[in-house]
């Protein structure tokens, strides 16, 4: 999805495009509200036509390690042996986990899927070796890895993951 600016204020108006083979579903254009708020929810993009399939339920490659090992970053990391990427699925690495350098709210594991992507799910699990895990997460998207959005519950607020 691209829109035409990332720097909005009261009255702004935003248009929002998607890319080849994606379907826009919300309103195109929305402005800027006095209370900082946009006038609807803003749009997401889906695929034109998409059915479930089998197919469309595979693994993306966190697990079996077709997302590079470069492809996955963090906020930070506890130790050298803790890097982003130990956090896939399943790890077999001896410490078997992504550890934040700092045990508080708004540590990110981030993974670039190298391009648009359907995501139906998302696993998670604690470290092996230890009594280790996020108690609750929020997903974001994003485009280019610069501007971010929440996934949203259907009444618009930012839908916390359990």
């Amino acid at each position: 999805m691209t829109t035409t600016d990332h720097s909005n204020t009261y009255q702004d108006e935003v248009q929002f495009t998607c890319d080849a083979g994606f379907v826009l579903e919300g309103a195109a254009v929305v402005r800027c509200r006095a209370d900082g708020r946009w006038t609807s929810m803003l749009p997401t993009c889906s695929t034109a036509g998409a059915q479930t399939s089998p197919a469309c339920m595979d693994p993306m490659g966190m697990e079996d390690g077709s997302i590079p090992d470069n492809s996955i970053t963090a906020s930070s990391v506890y130790r050298y042996e803790h890097r982003a990427y130990y956090g896939r699925l399943n790890s077999l690495h001896e410490k078997g986990a992504w550890v934040a350098g700092a045990n508080q709210a708004g540590q990110w594991l981030q993974v670039d899927l190298g391009g648009p992507a359907v995501v139906h799910g998302v696993v998670t699990q604690g470290r092996r070796t230890a009594d280790q895990w996020v108690t609750s997460y929020k997903l974001q998207r994003s485009w280019k890895g610069t501007s971010w959005t929440t996934y949203t519950g259907t009444d618009g607020s930012d839908k916390k993951l359990i």
